[in-house]
């Protein structure tokens, strides 16, 4: 049985609040506020990024000095707990405002909705995790691409008193149903097609303002899960499947005011995308055995470990496997960048 996300035991209050991006005071224009966020950021965000990176290259050296020095990995986030996370002054909203800040503050500041800034903030943090990983491997990452073009185009598209209280229902309905990446076109099972039209007519009525109630709502989870619940214990219902089920358990609400956005519905998205697009790992029962017998003493820290994962066979195997992985994370990360693009559009036509 799928697990049923937390947004289905938290739903919403249905609400048509209006928001004014930017709002003046007596101090400083709607535009003048706008222009400093802009210049806060782009003078902010690669200084940032520059230390984010600086950290994580201190970080890889000591664990591998602490492993290298006979040292269970394991303990050493214990012994020097937070060296591993960001700096706070490397976060986006610290760099957008020049101090440390949450969304749920920050957002009646600049005057949007909480549900697209917290957006905002994961996209930005997931392309700054993609480019350390990619740094680390070598391959560059394009100016355009980055996290901090992001950061800085996002608050660009804003006009001071823009509401953008639909744009995250804007974007959800448009994961699914648009007709090059929408997972409406990617269900095979008529039922399943059929529930994901339903949720997405209920994010049309909310962009038409006309918000479902929560029997509604309910009625189109209750769907979902005994779906999901018939589905799982088929043979033919596979990884693809269940992110698709996924997207649409957690797309099955008033998104509006959610800020699981990014994780819940953006990430199996993206994964789904990268996933169908790489060949399926068919492993032959001797690679099964080979692939447990390291996980094996690598749970137990054996010493022989080393000695093993030099053997031929084994290193072919796990060649293949860094290779799979590697493919579908250049792909998870460009669909993450096409929603992105997608978030910064809809987000200049509010």
């Amino acid at each position: 049985m799928i697990k049923t996300p937390s947004i289905f035991t938290h739903m919403p209050i249905l609400s048509l609040r209006n928001y004014s991006a930017f709002p003046s005071s007596d101090t400083e224009t709607s535009e003048a506020t706008r222009e400093r966020y802009i210049g806060n950021l782009a003078r902010e965000l690669p200084l940032a990024t520059q230390r984010r990176t600086d950290k994580r290259d201190r970080y890889i050296e000591a664990v591998l000095a602490y492993i290298k020095a006979g040292n269970d990995p394991k303990k050493f986030r214990i012994e020097y707990p937070g060296f591993h996370l960001a700096d706070p002054d490397t976060a986006l909203l610290y760099c957008l405002f020049g101090k440390e800040g949450n969304v749920e503050y920050c957002a009646p500041i600049l005057g949007v909705p909480t549900s697209a800034l917290q957006l905002y903030c994961f996209i930005h943090e997931t392309k700054m995790h993609e480019q350390q990983v990619f740094a680390q491997s070598g391959r560059p990452v394009d100016d355009g691409a980055s996290a901090d073009r992001f950061g800085v185009e996002w608050i660009k598209a804003i006009d001071p008193g823009d509401d953008l209280g639909l744009v995250p229902t804007r974007l959800v309905h448009w994961l699914l149903t648009d007709p090059g990446f929408g997972v409406a076109g990617l269900a095979v099972n008529p039922e399943l097609r059929l529930t994901i039209e339903r949720v997405a007519k209920l994010h049309l009525r909310l962009l038409e303002r006309n918000p479902p109630t929560r029997d509604e709502w309910k009625s189109v989870q209750k769907s979902l899960l005994e779906f999901a619940d018939n589905a799982s214990s088929s043979s033919a219902f596979g990884e693809i499947e269940n992110l698709i089920v996924q997207v649409i358990e957690n797309s099955a609400t008033d998104c509006s005011n959610s800020d699981v956005i990014g994780d819940e519905i953006v990430v199996p998205f993206a994964q789904l995308h990268a996933q169908m697009q790489v060949p399926d790992a068919n492993y032959t029962a001797e690679e099964v055995a080979l692939k447990e017998h390291i996980e094996k003493l690598t749970r137990e820290r054996d010493s022989s470990l080393a000695e093993e994962r030099k053997r031929p066979e084994i290193k072919a195997l796990y060649s293949r496997i860094d290779d799979r992985h590697s493919q579908i994370l250049v792909l998870r990360a460009e669909m993450v960048g096409r929603v992105a693009m997608q978030f910064i559009a809809m987000t200049r036509d509010a």
